[in-house]
């Protein structure tokens, strides 16, 4: 049964999170940097003709073409999106199927098993062809959603992204889409469609089933630039592939994959390329450490062994050069990470607004500007793990609970949006202490570029301690990482780039300030869980200071769909939605190949559960945490950021759950 748990907390475009309990069974916490992103996105028509050689399709023809991208590009990651479309006449929607870009594994087990579930095989062929431009621009959208929020944690190795076309029936003659969300793609045609593709850097490959399909052998044509690659693997006569993308030089790959499950349809899906490139890097690099680093240590120890506790003083980095503290180096990575966030900002707008000049200048900034930022990253956190550091975290949390004990009263953002009907006995608290614990720092992504929150000493009841703390950790540090950790900062100074005046300030000022001194509500939340308070910025007497955790994968985005909820206002009752991004550290264990396309918000009457046997579920259960934020990509974005606004409002002071249809409450 799925059952929400709703908190807020900042994410990269909105402040909107929920937590889903019910897949998954252990919450991974994986220390490895995160990889790139190849996206490949299935448009697939969903005619009955193409299902029935849909198993040869896959098996003969596209895992060829993944294996091919997995061995070209070694340490990207796959996501796949799916998108099938019927003939115009088809209700509600000739688009059968669209679904976001999700983890490798469990995409191509629903296309192995239950292509049924994907539109596959649910249409005719019509009489008038089907609706292939409707597909096209419905996958260019979700390109759209993922590129605008997705940052590449290596600029210098950027996403790639693949169309995999796949028919077996003619196109009809629509000139323009009809179901498309974003406005600047309503005049997209034919015609128009490949430079669409080519300003996003998308790669179309073409698999036709019928030889005599010429519009989409030219689309692909005019789309590709002449940089047509031949298939490597063999071809039936009636079908045409027409490939770009690849890479062409690969003669030794068919040797390292022996063909030892002739009768699996995809061959690549049960082990992903990058891990079975790192079984066999392993066994190459152990015997290296073996035979050069064992019988060179033994022999230094022998001589200092009894100058053991002299050598410390001299060695002492600390004493020697002047370190700087936590709090100038968390304004740093602050200010260092807002600026790559606005970085990639530009570079996204730059390519959608086609200035391909702009965004590479941006781009080449951007990798200058990596090297730095990594080195300040791992230094942080680093330092974060000084056990003086989690002592000093105690205190500012007791000083977060204190200060907000003592603004009760705080005013809330005056929004003129309808409000949530709550059925009797069930009221808001009024001048209730703080619901939230202070942001910890624990969703923090390693790569994601979103600065951690400020910390302002002055919060506490007794600074002194602080400083201590401060010091403490100075001095926890390693000679190495205070090295580094020196270099970093000398490197800075030479670019010139201004301290910020506070560990307190907000981030960049493209990330919007949405909720500012909005009081916590009556939702209920569970301490163990790391949950966020409202807003970017954090008030003034509130102490939010990292947390020592290891590093993180980038949350990336695993589903879109609609939030709605019943209103009222002067005109009476009326239906409210917001169109949202699902986002998740770990996407295979959200399963959102299972959610709806919409979720439904009712208000309760009382507390669905009490907060102790919350959290007795939480801690048995360990719920993985997906964070919502509102969709940029659609026609009206303004609006739906004042809809998201006045969720976040009713979430504050109401209590919201999802219903599911047939079932009891969850």
């Amino acid at each position: 049964m799925f059952r929400p748990i709703i908190e807020l907390g900042p994410t990269c475009c909105g402040n909107l999170s929920f937590r889903q309990g019910c897949l998954p069974t252990t919450m991974a916490h994986d220390g490895t940097p995160p990889e790139n992103t190849i996206a490949v996105a299935f448009v697939v028509d969903a005619s009955l003709s193409l299902a029935t050689q849909w198993h040869l399709v896959i098996g003969q023809y596209v895992a060829p073409m993944l294996k091919r991208l997995s061995e070209s590009n070694p340490g990207f990651r796959f996501r796949m999106a799916f998108v099938s479309y019927g003939t115009a006449d088809t209700r509600p929607t000739p688009l059968l199927c669209k679904r976001f870009f999700a983890d490798f594994q469990p995409v191509t087990k629903l296309i192995k098993e239950e292509p049924s579930k994907l539109g596959v095989g649910l249409s005719s062929s019509g009489t008038h062809g089907m609706s292939a431009l409707e597909g096209f621009v419905a996958a260019v959208e979700m390109f759209d959603t993922l590129q605008s929020c997705y940052i590449p944690p290596d600029p210098n190795r950027p996403p790639l992204y693949h169309i995999f076309h796949i028919a077996s029936s003619p196109p009809d003659d629509l000139e323009f889409p009809q179901y498309n969300q974003l406005p600047e793609l309503d005049r997209v045609t034919w015609d128009t469609l490949p430079s669409e593709l080519q300003k996003r850097n998308i790669n179309l490959s073409m698999i036709n089933l019928d030889s005599s399909l010429p519009k989409f052998s030219e689309l692909q044509s005019s789309a590709a630039s002449g940089q047509k690659v031949m298939p490597w693997f063999p071809v039936r006569p009636q079908h045409a592939l027409c490939l770009s993308g690849f890479s062409v030089h690969q003669a030794a790959p068919p040797k390292t994959t022996p063909q030892k499950r002739p009768h699996e349809v995809i061959s690549v899906d049960d082990k992903s390329p990058d891990t079975k490139r790192v079984r066999l890097s392993q066994p190459n690099e152990k015997p290296a450490p073996t035979t050069t680093v064992a019988p060179t240590r033994p022999p230094p120890p022998s001589q200092p062994v009894a100058n053991n506790p002299i050598q410390p003083p001299p060695q002492n980095i600390p004493p020697q050069i002047p370190v700087p503290g936590p709090q100038q180096l968390f304004d740093r990575f602050r200010q260092e990470d807002a600026k790559m966030r606005e970085l990639n900002k530009a570079m996204v707008e730059a390519r959608n607004r086609g200035e391909n000049k702009r965004a590479e200048a941006i781009h080449q900034e951007m990798t200058k500007r990596l090297p730095q930022h990594t080195k300040l990253r791992q230094v942080v956190f680093t330092m974060l793990k000084a056990p003086q550091m989690a002592a000093m975290r105690q205190q500012l949390m007791q000083g977060q609970q204190l200060a907000n004990q003592g603004n009760p009263g705080s005013a809330t953002a005056n929004l003129a949006t309808p409000s949530l009907k709550v059925p009797q006995g069930s009221s808001p608290a009024q001048g209730s202490t703080a619901a939230f614990p202070p942001n910890d720092g624990a969703n923090l992504p390693a790569n994601n570029f979103v600065p951690p929150q400020g910390m302002h000493v002055r919060s506490l009841s007794n600074p002194g301690e602080v400083g201590q703390g401060f010091n403490a950790a100075r001095m926890q540090m390693s000679p190495s990482a205070a090295a580094q950790m020196q270099k970093v900062i000398e490197q800075q100074n030479r670019t010139g780039q201004p301290p910020p005046q506070h560990l307190g300030a907000g981030p960049s000022k493209s990330s919007p300030n949405m909720m500012a001194n909005m009081p916590p509500g009556s939702i209920t939340s569970t301490p163990p869980m790391n949950v966020m308070t409202v807003g970017d910025h954090p008030p003034s007497n509130a102490a939010q200071p990292p947390q020592s955790q290891p590093q993180q994968p980038v949350k990336t985005p695993v589903w879109q769909g609609t939030l709605r909820w019943s209103g009222v206002d002067a005109n009476g009752k009326r239906e409210m939605q917001v169109h949202v991004v699902a986002f998740a550290q770990n996407p295979a264990e959200c399963h959102a190949n299972t959610w709806p396309s919409s979720f439904m918000l009712t208000p309760t009457a009382q507390s669905a559960v009490s907060t102790q046997d919350l959290q007795v579920w939480v801690k048995k259960t360990q719920p993985a945490l997906c964070t919502f934020a509102a969709q940029p990509r659609i026609a009206d974005p303004k609006s739906n950021e004042l809809h998201y606004r006045s969720l976040i409002t009713l979430l504050l002071n109401k209590k919201v759950v999802r219903d599911i249809p047939n079932l009891s409450r969850t």
